[in-house]
């Protein structure tokens, strides 16, 4: 929806009035990384075990020009993106400095997430209620990470910007949007490695896009051709990278190779889609789930894209996330 412009009779209007809803973005970021900082400094030592200590631990040895080495052993980590992001914070000598000073690089990382939840809320609702979006991005459950030395503090900018590339990339074949939602899921796989899972939903959502056009499917595939080609042949190339070198392949998470019971993991997306709802929330999954029911949205060229991208993200995470659980529950038994 588009917000409408108010003609006051000043010149100096329009520019002002479009410039504030930035202005109150910037100042916002500065605010949830200032209270995520202060929030962060309250946590002196270590918690999550062991992946504070492990990418604490690398960063300071990438720092000191070591690579990702361990006490002379190489980590099979696959995706360190976030690890060197953070390895300039081992430069100072204290290691108590160090371990502050690398979280609140990832506040701030973690932060930036406000910037892409604003850009997509703002084709819809407007730029000054886009801001709500923009506040609730930063105040959920999943901040907690911004107190700890984990990767998920540059993953979720990364997976967020992904995502919100998608919408518009769905909406419209063939533009620059799907190429740099590409782009942005490959960084989010490499600061995370479960990220891999976002070309897979980029190509799942432009088939459900060629789905809602009803008859007219096989014109819409033609215009997302090369889009759905690239993230098809990743996602394949994947695959049998995957299969053909498990334990290389997934580094430091090999244990999940191990291919649980089909029972188990239905078992699994149940409870992974009931986490979701704490997770995510209740009120805007109830929402979406009310505007999927009706055929209305999903024409919509606005709203159909979001549909599509939301579906297909909250399907495979959930199927992902059952099976990797369910695995692993499999190598602890």
């Amino acid at each position: 929806m588009a917000s409408a412009v108010v003609d006051t009779g000043s010149d100096d209007a329009a520019p002002a009035r479009s410039a504030a809803p930035l202005v109150l973005l910037a100042l916002l970021y500065v605010a949830a990384v200032a209270v995520y900082v202060i929030l962060g400094r309250r946590q002196a030592v270590p918690l999550t075990s062991p992946d504070e200590f492990t990418y604490g631990r690398l960063a300071q040895s990438v720092s000191d020009g070591d690579g990702l080495t361990w006490r002379g052993m190489t980590i099979p980590l696959r995706s360190a993106l976030y690890i060197y992001t953070i390895a300039p914070a081992w430069f100072s000598a204290s290691l108590a400095d160090a371990y502050a000073l690398a979280k609140a690089i990832g506040a701030g990382l973690a932060c930036l997430a406000i910037v892409p939840a604003y850009l997509l809320a703002r084709r819809y609702v407007g730029p000054f209620l886009a801001l709500i979006p923009a506040v609730l991005t930063v105040t959920g459950t999943w901040m907690i990470s911004s107190a700890g030395i984990v990767t998920e503090n540059l993953a979720f900018p990364l997976s967020t910007a992904a995502l919100a590339a998608a919408v518009p990339a769905v909406a419209r074949p063939g533009s620059r949007w799907g190429w740099a939602a590409v782009g942005l899921a490959i960084l989010a796989a490499a600061a995370r490695q479960q990220l891999a899972v976002l070309i897979p939903i980029i190509v799942c959502a432009l088939l459900i896009d060629a789905a809602r056009h009803g008859p007219g499917w096989k014109g819409r595939l033609r215009a997302h051709r090369s889009l759905l080609i690239a993230t098809g042949a990743l996602t394949f190339a994947g695959l049998i990278f995957a299969l053909a070198s498990r334990t290389t392949a997934l580094g430091s998470y090999a244990g999940v190779r191990s291919s649980p019971p089909l029972r188990n993991v239905a078992d699994g997306l149940w409870r992974e889609s009931a986490a979701l709802l704490v997770l995510g929330g209740f009120a805007p999954l109830f929402v979406a789930s009310a505007a999927s029911f009706r055929r209305a949205p999903w024409r919509d060229p606005a709203l159909g894209p979001l549909l599509a991208v939301l579906w297909a993200t909250v399907a495979l995470t959930i199927v992902e996330s059952a099976w990797v659980m369910q695995s692993f529950a499999q190598k602890v038994d």
